[in-house]
Order: C-alpha cells, then sequence, then structure tokens
C-alpha cells in the first residue's frame, strides 16, 4: 500500500514566520522620504545664517557625522541665530544622529524643529513622515503609527514607499489585517515589481488565513520570477492546503520543465502527489531520474518509495530490484519479508531463498517466523523437502507463522508419504 506523505506545513509556516522576522528586522531606514537638505536661498537667510548652513550641509555630506554634529550643536548654542535656521540646523542634526545610529535621539531634534512651525506646508508635512520613520526605527511602533496616520490625512498621493512603512509598522504590531491594503496599495502603485513585497504580501494573506489570496500573489510571483524555484514551491503548497492537488501537480510539473525544481524535497512532494492523483509511472520515473541525477539520496527510504510506485504501477521486477536497494541499506528485516513475499508472488524461488536465508545470517534478525515460512515454501517448490521442513519448523516456533507452518508442514508430510 502506498501512503502519501503530505509535506509538512510546518515548514511552510516556519518559512513564512521568517520572512515576517526579516521584514521586523529590516532597516525600515531604506524607505525614508528622500528629503535632502537644500541651502536655503539667501533672500530667506542673513548673508551669516546662509554660510553657517552651507557650511553644515558640506560637512554632512561629506560623510563626517561627528564633525557635522558638532558644528550643528555649536550653531544651537548661538543665541544669534533665528526660527528658520535653528529648524533648518536642528534637522541636520537630525539627520546626524540617525546616521550615527541614535534614532530616538533624532527623532526628538526633529520634533523640536518642527515645533518651530519654521518650515512651509510641503517641506512641514515631509518633515512629519520623516520623524514617524524615525520613531519606528526606533522601536515606539505605536508612536509611530499615530504620526504616520496623521500624515496619510494629509499627504495628496502618497508613495509606494509610505504604503509599505505603514504595513510594515502594522505587521510588527502582528495587525496583519490592518497591514494588508496598504501592503497592497505599496505593490499596486510600485514603479517595478518587488520580489520582497510581494513576499510580503503573501505572507500577510498567509498569517490572515486567506491562502487563495496567497495562491494568487503566488502565482504572479512565479510569472515575474520563474527561475526562483521557491516561488513554486510554495505556490505547490498553498494548492495543497486548498485541497487541490492536481493544481499543486501542474506546478511543480511545471517548475520541472522550467528546470527550477532541483532540491530533493521538491521532486518528493511532486513524487507524493503523482501517487496521490493516481499516477504510480510517472511517480516511479522522476524517483529513478533523481536516484540516477544524486538529487535524491539513495537511502532505504527512497529506494522503498521507488519500489511502492513500481508496485503501484505493475511493475513487479523492476520493484525488486528497488526494494532488494532498499533491504541493502537497512537493519531491519521488515523490508526483506516484503522482498521475499514479492519473489514468492512471481514464483522465483531461489530468489526467495537467497533473501530469507540471508536475512536469517544476520543477529539482529527480527523478522524469524516470516522469513523461515517463506524460505520453508521456496525449498519444499525446489523440491528440497528437508530444507523445507527445517525451515517450518522454525516458522512454528513464533506465533505469528505458527499455524501456516503447521499446515506446511502436514502438507509436506504428505507429499513425502505419497512420492516415497
Amino acid at each position: 500500500m502506498i501512503t502519501v506523505q503530505w509535506q509538512n506545513e510546518s515548514t511552510f509556516e516556519s518559512w513564512y514566520r521568517a520572512v515576517l522576522r526579516a521584514f521586523r528586522a529590516f532597516s525600515i531606514w531604506g524607505l525614508l522620504i528622500a528629503v535632502p537638505i537644500e541651502v536655503p536661498a539667501s533672500d530667506m537667510l542673513s548673508p551669516a545664517a546662509y554660510a553657517r548652513i552651507s557650511k553644515l550641509q558640506n560637512v554632512l555630506e561629506t560623510g563626517d557625522h561627528n564633525q557635522s554634529r558638532t558644528l550643528a550643536e555649536a550653531t544651537l548654542a548661538e543665541n544669534y541665530i533665528g526660527s528658520y535656521e535653528k529648524a533648518i540646523t536642528l534637522q541636520i542634526l537630525s539627520q546626524t544622529k540617525a546616521a550615527q545610529g541614535d534614532y530616538l535621539a533624532a527623532a526628538r531634534v526633529l520634533e523640536e524643529a518642527l515645533s518651530l512651525n519654521a518650515f512651509d506646508k510641503i517641506l512641514a508635512r515631509s518633515t512629519r513622515y520623516n520623524l514617524a520613520h524615525l520613531y519606528v526605527v526606533a522601536g515606539d511602533l505605536d508612536a509611530g503609527l499615530v504620526l504616520l496616520k496623521a500624515w496619510f490625512e494629509e499627504a495628496e498621493k502618497p508613495s509606494s514607499a509610505a504604503f509599505m512603512l505603514l504595513a510594515q509598522v502594522n505587521a510588527q504590531l502582528a495587525e496583519y489585517a490592518k497591514a494588508l491594503p496598504p501592503a497592497i496599495s505599496a505593490v499596486r502603485l510600485s514603479k517595478r515589481p518587488r520580489e520582497d513585497w510581494y513576499h510580503f504580501v503573501s505572507v500577510l494573506h498567509y498569517e490572515v488565513g486567506d491562502v487563495a489570496s496567497m495562491a494568487a500573489i503566488l502565482r504572479t510571483m512565479v510569472t515575474y520570477w520563474p527561475q526562483q524555484g521557491r516561488h513554486w514551491d510554495r505556490l505547490a503548497w498553498a494548492y495543497e492546503s486548498l485541497e487541490e492537488p492536481a493544481e499543486a501537480r501542474a506546478v511543480l510539473e511545471m517548475a520541472k520543465k522550467q528546470g527550477v525544481l532541483i532540491e530533493e524535497k521538491q521532486l518528493l512532494r511532486l513524487v507524493q502527489l503523482y501517487l496521490h492523483e493516481g499516477l504510480p509511472d510517472r511517480a516511479a520515473r522522476v524517483v529513478r531520474q533523481g536516484l540516477d541525477d544524486r538529487i535524491i539520496d539513495g537511502t532505504s527510504e527512497n529506494w522503498k518509495l521507488l519500489a511502492e510506485a513500481l508496485v503501484a504501477a505493475e511493475n513487479q521486477n523492476a520493484a525488486a530490484l528497488a526494494l532488494e536497494h532498499a533491504v541493502d541499506l537497512t537493519a531491519g528485516s521488515a523490508l526483506r519479508v516484503r522482498l521475499a513475499q514479492m519473489y514468492l508472488g512471481k514464483e522465483r524461488w531461489r530468489d526467495v531463498v537467497r533473501v530469507a536465508e540471508t536475512g536469517l545470517q544476520k543477529i539482529e534478525c527480527d523478522r524469524i517466523g516470516e522469513l523461515s515460512f517463506a524460505l520453508g515454501i521456496a525449498q519444499f517448490h525446489l523440491g528440497n523437502n528437508e530444507e523445507a521442513r527445517d525451515a517450518f519448523v522454525h516458522a512454528a516456533l513464533e506465533q505469528k507463522t505458527k499455524r501456516g507452518a503447521e499446515q506446511w508442514l502436514d502438507l509436506l508430510l504428505q507429499h513425502i508419504n505419497r512420492t516415497s
């Protein structure tokens, strides 16, 4: 009997959890709105203030954050600077602190800059977005989310990056249902398909239990990135979860044609789907090819799988050869008994004798009765009455084979009496 071993769901669940953790650990700083601190026009500042801001900007651009921080703090310590110069200087100081990894301090500095009400509407709005972003990166998700929601209320055309930031904050707060709409918007608005964003959306669908939508996203992913075998693999898993094994099989078949089904676990899943769909001949071909290509390990279990597929495909001779390999690779006697029984069914008496005697010679043999019973039958048909009797006597000592062995002993005795 062929037993279909479905892919362990925890394997895929662990992967989706890992992706989610990766997004949580992802430096969301990369989604920051690029608002370069341009040196304001000279008519907005005095010549001296303009020179100070220009110097600060130049130092910031060199990447010398310590010097930039020192100059900014020195400027802020002066009493003569106006509110606009102070706001710009605080903005530069915030960027410096952020570049040094002190995100919470950077957020507080930027908050102070906004409190001066010195920026125009556009600059103030983008600065509030960056403030929300800083709080998120600093780990204060609640504060970041409040600011981000407020920013969305006044934003005219939020970018895909802004939607993705909102989605990620909600995801980090385990609010997966709330994370989905902005994540989908981010994917839709993106100028180019981003694989990591599609991954994220598929994870969110998984988290809310919408495997059908997850499958839809994965279908798009295999179109955009057909050479990524893991997308095909996960799409097949999604169809299995939806109890659509035929679709899962078709996905893995397509992946195999694409040349991206290159891992043992992937091939074995295709094999199991073939068996489930009643296509043992295809299953056997995949296992055989995988063994030949050394993608599938030549373990006893895998040779046994090949034998089972061949039996189901009614190729007994090839099944016996596969089972021979499995028997050679295992210490137990269960497979040896199956092989002996297979040869009995084919009336290959000498093969039965070889298999049974080899097994009975092993110290660890734990199926003495069954192997002795098979050996007795084979010896009887070969005309070796003494050997058959000895084998049946041993088989009769085991409870499992006692009755059958005694019946064969009676039959053997009758045969000897008739022919003597």
